[in-house]
């Protein structure tokens, strides 16, 4: 009995550990972005060493998707209760897109979706991989009389045209901001140049200061339209693959 107890209190520390470093690095990648945070910072706000960073997770990029597993079994419980082979893979794509706008209330959809377009670090690339092969199974296994070949290959077109949405809708509006930022900076130096240096530079750090928020309130869910709207149309031309010989 006492080893239960005392089971239960080691699982209950070490995922209080883990959400305490996944709260600390959330608020430093959006105050200084995930190249200018270290392991070492994300470990001192968390109030752990940064050996135990490295119990809980193989890079800082890893703790962006902390939850990948999570969604992905969700994924696979929505494959095997589909009604055909693309709704379930409609059903799988569906909860991998969740797992990358709707965690942290949004606030990290865009870095994840950079991180992942850079190219992800190797450890996180196995596990994303691991991801996609679950599905695969779970699809195969629901319909086992469908092509396993056709159905991969639907998968991959699903996965491809939202990776691809999500990139494009992230990177458009990192231009978008960047413009505007631009345009906000010139306009503050224009009005304070009437009055004073100081004033400009308030301006433009006004300005700039209120389309990072746009950006904040409206990028995430931009992306996840984009990226909902890529996984129907993947879909569009979906035919039931023919019983395998």
């Amino acid at each position: 009995m006492q080893e239960k107890v005392d089971t239960g209190l080691r699982e209950r520390k070490k995922r209080a550990t883990r959400d305490a470093i996944v709260a600390a690095a959330t608020e430093l990648y959006l105050a200084d972005g995930p190249a200018r945070t270290s392991v070492t910072a994300i470990a001192a706000a968390a109030g752990v060493a940064p050996r135990t960073f490295f119990l809980h997770f193989a890079s800082k990029e890893e703790v962006l998707f902390h939850h990948v597993e999570e969604f992905a079994a969700t994924g696979v419980a929505r494959a095997r209760a589909a009604d055909g082979p693309w709704e379930a893979v409609q059903a799988g794509v569906g909860a991998m897109i969740d797992a990358f706008t709707t965690t942290g209330a949004d606030r990290l959809a865009g870095l994840r979706v950079e991180l992942v377009a850079a190219g992800p670090p190797a450890s996180l690339a196995v596990r994303l991989g691991a991801v996609h092969d679950d599905l695969l199974v779970a699809v195969c296994q629901r319909f086992p009389g469908a092509d396993p070949e056709r159905c991969a290959a639907h998968l991959g077109a699903a996965l491809g045209a939202v990776g691809a949405a999500a990139v494009a809708t992230v990177r458009g509006s990192a231009a978008r901001d960047s413009a505007a930022r631009d345009s906000a900076a010139r306009g503050g130096a224009a009005s304070g140049g009437a009055a004073s240096g100081g004033a400009a530079r308030g301006g433009a750090a006004s300005g700039g200061a209120a389309c990072d928020s746009a950006a904040r309130g409206g990028g995430p869910a931009g992306t996840e339209r984009a990226m909902r709207t890529a996984l129907a149309r993947a879909g569009a031309g979906f035919r039931e693959p023919e019983p395998a010989a």
